[in-house]
């Protein structure tokens, strides 16, 4: 990926390098809750990394994907021109997150590049396949951290048994895994709420064990990764 750089004035009187902008379908992504903010726990290193080299970096949430093929064209333009009023430092690139939810892909990438023609070079669309929660079962270990007590036995064990699970994007839609998880954890007596536990568990989620069974979690984070410079010795582990 070859992000276009552009002359910031502000970036230098701030010392700001780069400003870039996530912009995600739904609150399990991208919420504020007391757990954090789903992508930045499960991108948690990337993120340190962008704090310590002035990186500015924020989220922008859709309320799901409908609103978000509404609304942004508007939100992009916004953040690559910022209204006058309120002396907003001009964005550098985007990255746009989705849930694929076993829809075609072309068509979703045709319909987002038709709607930011203008921006062509400036931003990336990136895809959970089939849902973030992919990249949450790609690592079981996370539930140990959540369910505490010995029931992430139950849970675990139950989930072991969903067909494809050792390549989560494969796993089709019907049911979705989020819908698995849910009816999973009710069985063992339990609670999977995409935005409550959903988050927790992708704070707990090792992400280079994510990229080994997810090539799509991958392709996102190689792409961040030049994005901002992210040091080569510690790529090595997601490359593998």
């Amino acid at each position: 990926m070859k992000c276009i750089e552009k002359e910031n004035p502000l970036s230098e009187a701030g010392h700001i390098k780069k400003n870039i902008k996530f912009f995600v379908e739904g609150k399990t992504e991208g919420a504020s809750t007391f757990w954090g903010k789903g992508i930045w726990n499960i991108l948690r290193e990337e993120k340190e990394w962008m704090s310590q080299q002035k990186i500015l970096h924020d989220i922008k949430v859709f309320d799901g994907k409908f609103e978000m093929v509404k609304n942004l064209g508007f939100y992009i333009e916004q953040h690559f021109t910022p209204p006058k009023k309120t002396s907003g430092i001009p964005g550098d690139y985007a990255i746009i997150i989705r849930d694929l939810d076993c829809e075609n892909k072309t068509s979703i990438e045709n319909k987002f590049n038709k709607i930011l023609y203008k921006y062509k070079g400036m931003y990336a669309i990136h895809f959970a396949i089939q849902e973030i929660e992919a990249w949450i079962v790609a690592d079981m270990d996370c539930f140990r951290s959540v369910y505490k007590y010995n029931k992430h036995k139950c849970f675990t064990d139950s989930i072991s048994k969903i067909p494809y699970i050792s390549e989560p994007e494969k796993i089709d839609c019907n049911p979705k895994i989020s819908e698995y998880l849910e009816n999973i954890a009710k069985g063992c007596t339990l609670r999977y709420r995409k935005t409550i536990e959903g988050i927790q568990l992708l704070r707990e989620v090792n992400p280079d064990t994510v990229c080994t069974k997810c090539p799509a979690f991958k392709y996102l984070r190689n792409d961040l990764w030049e994005l901002i410079d992210y040091p080569e010795d510690k790529r090595v582990r997601c490359l593998k």
